[in-house]
């Protein structure tokens, strides 16, 4: 268990992390979809794929740099085994057809890499953080199976507050490691840093979304055992997903599990465009 690994870590570094971070321990939660199996590769499903090959061509043309882009980075770090997120959603929204494009591009993604050969676990990062609680409408389990109308047969849904805890661990680490300065009355940003990177929110001292998506990525990495990641977002996370890098860089330099060290690891993201069209986030090497 991740969280729990973490807190042995800080307790054998001799960091008394509990009396100055309380944290709720509980380990997140995992809700595996019956349908696929957990191991996604292309022998394993192709009775099941959606997608057709004519529409797989036209995403491949109509993207050959960016995609190119991607498999270049997955061939360098020698990458067997993607995390592939995509389909965000609000637990406030209703889905549509944003939502549907995404998820189909998604499909399209998963597609091309089962075909060159690699293995994919398809994750639904679901936004359960920001909305309130009472406005809470989303029924995850419809929109998993609109998601498989699509094409893309989602392994796991996780919550994004249920990384808090892992989020707060890693806070912990890096600022025992002095890579952490105030920011605000509440806030935290990385230390050292060129640009505002923020870990918590100035006003509320709240963890932020890339300091989720951060603990998020260390899952993918440890406990799913993946060796790159591909997220799938509108290109308006585009700022968020670099804060989220250079917070993996600096866990990765304080020795946080769940961060491989070897070079040239791929963190990799698929931008959509509100017009429909798609940019591929240049492939991103922790040096």
């Amino acid at each position: 268990m991740l969280a729990a690994k973490t807190l042995d870590y800080l307790a054998i570094r001799g960091i008394n992390y509990d009396a100055q971070y309380p944290l709720n321990m509980q380990e997140p939660e995992f809700k595996t979809a019956e349908e696929p199996a957990a191991d996604d590769t292309y022998s394993s499903v192709r009775s099941r794929c959606l997608v057709d090959d004519d529409e797989l061509r036209r995403f491949i043309d109509a993207n050959r740099h960016q995609i190119g882009q991607i498999e270049k980075s997955l061939g360098k770090s020698g990458a067997h085994h993607v995390a592939l997120e995509g389909g965000h959603i609000y637990t406030n929204e209703k889905p549509d057809l944003r939502h549907i494009f995404e998820l189909k591009q998604t499909a399209l993604m998963r597609e091309h890499l089962l075909r060159i050969g690699l293995r994919v676990t398809n994750l639904l990062f679901v936004d359960d953080y920001h909305p309130a609680p009472e406005d809470d409408t989303l029924d995850v389990d419809a929109y998993r199976n609109l998601a498989l109308k699509m094409g893309w047969p989602i392994n796991i849904v996780q919550s994004e507050r249920s990384m808090l805890p892992v989020a707060n661990v890693m806070i912990g680490i890096l600022r025992q490691m002095g890579k952490v300065v105030p920011h605000g009355e509440k806030g935290a940003l990385l230390a050292h840093h060129a640009r505002k990177v923020e870990l918590l929110g100035k006003n509320n001292g709240a963890p932020t979304c890339a300091m989720l998506d951060a603990a998020l990525s260390t899952i993918k990495f440890g406990q799913l055992g993946a060796d790159a990641i591909i997220n799938v977002l509108p290109r308006g996370y585009k700022g968020q997903q670099r804060n989220t890098r250079d917070i993996l860089r600096a866990s990765r330099e304080s020795n946080i599990e769940g961060i491989p060290e070897q070079e040239g690891l791929p963190f990799n993201n698929l931008f959509l465009t509100p017009d429909g069209r798609i940019r591929a986030g240049r492939p991103q090497q922790f040096s």
